[in-house]
């Protein structure tokens, strides 16, 4: 065996654990080369550090094996055309299959399978799995977010810019409100006040376009129409005039458009059970969607104690929610579509809510309620926004604000923006009787939105009146309801309005959306110290070390401004030019090379699954074949890891740390120890 064969078996044959006596082998022959070799910690150094491993060497296995490793790292789902690759890496001399094997790094790192595995690295590492199984089960698109960091991958964004832009967001973003990075803060399930954007897809802007110009044609001639009804209702005889005389009385919603009733008088459905404290009704039924039509309607006993209690008394709820035993504790609270009918200091309120966070719609009536037996009747027209609800006590609506509260918090940027569509049925809740003093004596849920005659012709205590004897708004009603009833024409743009609505709120519910950081000065509470940005801090602030209860500090409390001065990455004046933290670099080389190692185990799970798994996090420590050993030799050597450190400081270059990590001895001795372990 010749002095090189045999170098190489000893270097196959150690462990990982051993590179620092490896490069002390090294050393003793190249004493010449290590004597001239820049000192640890030097930013001056430009060129590869001298090389251990002899890779001319290489058997053609070996070198295949090295091909093939390289790509799977950075390209599981095999993308990339590995077997021509290694192909032609064997049709070189030995002596320059190196420079063959780097450029085929080069094409690798400028490939879409880099991006997609740095951006799905990403956000594996920097956010937990309970917090990106909520944002899917909410309906926020994590494509979005997804999408950036592929783009910023390909790009090669500096280390800390790219870190910054997730702080705080970028100004230009800023200024057009498609502040994608600052996601990061929403994902990783921390609390603050966020704004939506929506990025629909190119077919989606195709369908919305015409959509809305239909719709709006729609509403123009839907207007014309109740003009026309409006001027023929001032001739006296006029055909709803006509109409109003030849009826005996309010008019009677018809049978059919009646879904569910409680108690159920009907055997519409099965009759809805007592809850356990004897006081609530549960029932399963179809989803009151935001964007459909409906009327849900309550006769409820109100007394002067629920009209003075200072805690909101509920009425109805409708409640969507998620069984997910994945997700975290707390996280449930965050995981409910709801619509809501309360009473609330007197005032009736209906909320509908998406997300508490960030999407949902509370209105209010300006007026109060008296105490008595009251008919209150939610009628949905199903366009969507506050326009398309009325709340109608005793037949009479009232005017509806922007619940204050919620106004005065921020969330007047709030609106109904999105709402999940499915099969399952909802459980409804029926307040039977309360201690706060209200009790429901029936409820009803109607297909159509109910005119408020027909809401009248539910109340007993309403008679019927002569024409000439109703005031201005009352005929008004009456002309709405024989519109809606009885005129073809007015009835035809009335449903193409609901179908062209309709078919674009299903277009925006598809639409990518994803909640950002409202601006940079908000604070922002983290709910967890292994997520982005605390998993990050931790390594440099002492503070955030060796604590990991969810009980927040106040020091977890900052903006996002903040958040990036601490962790040294804030674009200020008086920044080091060039720099960034040491250890912020080390972790990110760590990291990064743990990523790769997974990429070659047979063990974990390949690329295209890791959506449903979850990498351990940055912080924890794996077996010492997948640990980058960065060793600082007495001769002056830069180690693999060290050089990669160092370069990574004074360049931030992503793509660069990367290529260094795969070119170094280090990749090499990781690999053909996994072959002769295979072997």
């Amino acid at each position: 065996m010749n002095r090189s064969c045999w170098k190489y078996a000893l270097l196959v044959g150690f462990a990982f654990e051993q590179s620092s006596w490896i490069a002390k082998l090294a050393a003793q022959e190249n004493l010449q080369q290590s004597a001239s070799a820049p000192a640890i910690g030097s930013l001056e150094v430009k060129s590869l550090p001298s090389k251990v491993i002899d890779r001319s060497t290489f058997s053609e296995s070996q070198w295949e094996r090295l091909a093939i490793a390289t790509a799977a790292a950075l390209d599981p789902s095999a993308r990339f055309p590995v077997p021509d690759v290694s192909s032609n890496l064997l049709r070189n001399e030995p002596s320059r299959r190196a420079q063959a094997f780097e450029t085929f790094v080069d094409e690798l790192l400028h490939s879409e399978s880099y991006a997609q595995w740095r951006a799905q690295t990403w956000m594996n590492d920097m956010m937990s799995k309970p917090a990106m199984d909520r944002a899917e089960l909410l309906g926020w698109s994590l494509e979005s977010y997804r999408r950036w960091l592929i783009e910023s991958a390909r790009r090669n964004d500096r280390f800390d810019a790219f870190l910054r832009m997730q702080c705080i967001g970028d100004e230009q973003l800023r200024s057009d409100q498609r502040m994608l990075p600052t996601a990061v803060w929403y994902f990783a399930g921390h609390r603050s006040v966020f704004d939506v954007i929506e990025l629909p897809t190119p077919i989606e802007s195709n369908l919305l376009r015409p959509f809305r110009e239909s719709l709006d044609s729609i509403i123009q001639a839907e207007d014309k129409d109740w003009q026309r009804l409006l001027i023929g209702a001032e001739a006296s005889g006029g055909p709803v005039e006509k109409w109003y005389r030849g009826e005996l009385d309010y008019p009677k919603v018809s049978e059919e458009t009646l879904a569910w009733q409680w108690p159920d008088a009907q055997s519409l459905e099965a009759q809805a059970r007592v809850a356990e404290d004897e006081s609530l009704i549960e029932h399963l039924g179809q989803p009151l969607r935001a964007n459909r039509e409906w009327t849900l309607v309550c006769q409820v006993d109100v007394s002067s104690a629920a009209l003075d209690s200072d805690l909101p008394i509920l009425m109805f709820e409708q409640q969507e929610f998620s069984q997910d035993a994945k997700l975290e504790r707390g996280a449930n609270d965050r995981a409910g579509r709801t619509l809501r009918l309360e009473l609330v200091h007197g005032h009736v309120q209906v909320s509908f809510v998406h997300d508490q966070a960030v999407s949902e719609l509370v209105l209010r009536t300006t007026q109060m309620i008296s105490n008595g037996t009251r008919q209150i009747a939610v009628v949905n027209e199903g366009f969507g926004g506050p326009g398309s609800v009325r709340l109608v006590v005793d037949g009479k609506p009232l005017d509806l604000e922007v619940d204050e509260a919620e106004a005065s918090s921020g969330a007047s940027q709030k609106r109904l923006r999105k709402e999940i569509v499915r099969g399952e049925k909802a459980r409804w809740r029926i307040t039977q009787k309360s201690a706060a003093g209200i009790e429901c004596q029936e409820t009803r849920v109607y297909r159509l939105g109910l005119s408020i005659p027909e809401l009248r012709g539910l109340t007993e205590s309403f008679l019927k009146s002569d024409w000439d004897s109703l005031e201005e708004m009352e005929k008004r009603f009456w002309i709405e309801h024989y519109a809606k009833r009885n005129d073809s024409q007015w009835r035809y743009q009335r449903e193409s309005r609901a179908y062209y609505a309709g078919n674009l709120k299903s277009i925006q519910e598809s639409e990518a959306m994803v909640p950002v950081l409202a601006n940079a000065t908000g604070l922002v509470e983290l709910g967890a110290r292994d997520v982005f940005p605390a998993c990050l801090l931790g390594t440099l602030d002492i503070s955030l070390q060796g604590n990991s209860e969810r009980n927040l500090e106040s020091n977890l409390v900052l903006t996002g401004e903040e958040w990036s001065k601490r962790l040294g990455i804030a674009d200020t004046n008086d920044k080091v030019p060039d720099r960034i933290p040491e250890k912020l670099a080390n972790l990110e080389v760590s990291r990064t090379w743990r990523n790769l190692c997974r990429g070659t185990s047979p063990s974990q799970e390949s690329f295209g699954g890791q959506s449903g798994s979850q990498p351990n996090t940055v912080g924890t420590v794996e077996s010492a074949r997948t640990e980058l050993v960065v060793d600082k030799h007495a001769r002056g050597e830069i180690a693999s890891g060290e050089f990669a450190r160092v370069e990574f400081v004074r360049t931030a270059d992503q793509l660069e740390l990367v290529k260094h990590l795969l070119l170094s001895d280090a990749w090499a001795l990781h690999v053909l120890e996994e072959l002769a372990k295979s072997n």
